[in-house]
């Protein structure tokens, strides 16, 4: 994780970001590789990485809240239907 800085308990992506939408928080980006440049959120590829396989549906919050920390200790899986939210799995729990 070259392009990553500790700022406490938090490991911060320094690469390229990008919002979503104005007013919208600020998301890391990577292209995993020179054969699938597509940019990948870099949270997803992290947990794939470290922790495994992710659904379409299943998203990756942080209990530190901060949309450009890439500590899998702070990553956990949910999913979100009807404004209720399942927490599938913490990322500590697998490392």
């Amino acid at each position: 994780m070259d392009k990553c800085r500790r700022e406490g308990e938090c490991l911060i992506w320094t690469g390229m970001v990008f919002r979503p939408h104005p007013g919208e928080p600020l998301y890391g980006r990577v292209a995993v590789s020179k054969e699938r440049p597509a940019m990948q959120l870099v949270h997803r590829v992290v947990w794939k990485a470290l922790i495994g396989p992710l659904e379409a549906r299943e998203q990756i919050g942080r209990t530190c809240r901060n949309t450009l920390c890439c500590e899998i200790t702070h990553m956990f899986k949910f999913t979100s239907e009807n404004g209720e939210i399942t927490i599938l799995q913490e990322g500590a729990a697998r490392v």
